[in-house]
């Protein structure tokens, strides 16, 4: 396809249509034969945009980075440093998938690094690919019940 003429290509972002779409003719373009300044020189151009509002913390409460991952543990682990104020902790794994896992310290209050590596390995691997990072929002309680004598 010519980089100076789009007409009407959809491309598609896993499994949906991209938000921009755009029918353009540019001048020295070829279209059937006749060129865009032949054919009236028309220009046309429609774009849809879908925006969001950001995340804001970006992780919530782990990360778990596959051994391949494009971006290490060390350079996630100090890019949440500058991002958020909490701190986050480093649970290394050996495995054939999983790197390691960004976790909140918080959540480690919560739940012992054992168990959620025991977790992480049981529930989450098998859904896991060598390259991918994976954002996990946990939902951890805890029942506590006290007699006073």
């Amino acid at each position: 396809m010519d980089a100076k003429e789009v007409v009407g290509k959809e491309n598609e972002v896993r499994g949906s249509p991209v938000a921009a779409k755009a029918t353009v003719k540019v001048d020295g373009a070829t279209t059937a034969g006749k060129t865009a300044a032949e054919s009236g020189g028309e220009t046309k151009v429609r774009m849809r945009a879908r925006v969001t509002e950001f995340g804001y913390p970006p992780v919530h409460d782990a990360l778990i980075l596959g051994v391949k991952a494009p971006q290490g543990t060390e350079a996630f682990k100090k890019g949440l440093g500058l991002l958020v104020s909490t701190p986050f902790e480093q649970l290394s794994i050996k495995d054939d998938i999983i790197g390691s896992v960004l976790v909140r310290s918080s959540v480690l209050r919560r739940i012992s690094p054992e168990r959620l590596v025991d977790f992480v390995m049981r529930r989450v691997k098998p859904l896991m690919g060598i390259e991918e990072i994976l954002h996990v929002d946990m939902s951890i309680e805890v029942e506590l019940d006290d007699e006073s004598p």
